[in-house]
């Protein structure tokens, strides 16, 4: 690869010219909006408030990204505008579920393991109970 002055090379192979640096990092991170922006956003598209607009005065960088909200909006699913980047949750659940298969499993193996000592437990009292009388 040609070495070109006054670049800076990345870790991920890009080379950019270091007086475009800024602009680079701010597309490359992943960004997490607030729920209050969102909301905001969502408020203003209803009010008829234009998409290049909305984004201007609230620094979305990505139109798709207000569409999905716009869209969660319509069909309901406003928890989901609570959830972190990149993260799903099960159908209906919202972000606060944490109920998994695996999670439920070990729940019931323990409460059963509580059973069986309890009724160990029992045993061993009517034992003591006989040997007394």
């Amino acid at each position: 690869m040609r070495q070109i002055k006054n670049t800076f090379k990345l870790k991920n192979g890009y080379v950019v010219p270091n007086n475009n640096l800024e602009v680079f990092f701010l597309w490359e991170k992943r960004v997490s909006y607030p729920v209050e922006v969102k909301l905001k956003a969502i408020e203003m598209r209803l009010a008829g408030v234009p998409v290049k607009e909305v984004m201007e005065t609230l620094q979305i960088r990505n139109h798709t990204q207000l569409k999905t909200w716009m869209r969660w909006h319509r069909n309901g699913e406003s928890y989901r505008l609570a959830q972190p980047v990149g993260q799903t949750y099960t159908h209906r659940k919202g972000p606060h579920s944490q109920d998994t298969p695996s999670k439920l499993q070990a729940e019931n193996r323990y409460l059963k393991q509580q059973i069986e000592v309890l009724k160990k437990y029992k045993e061993l009292e009517r034992e003591w109970y006989q040997k007394l009388y």
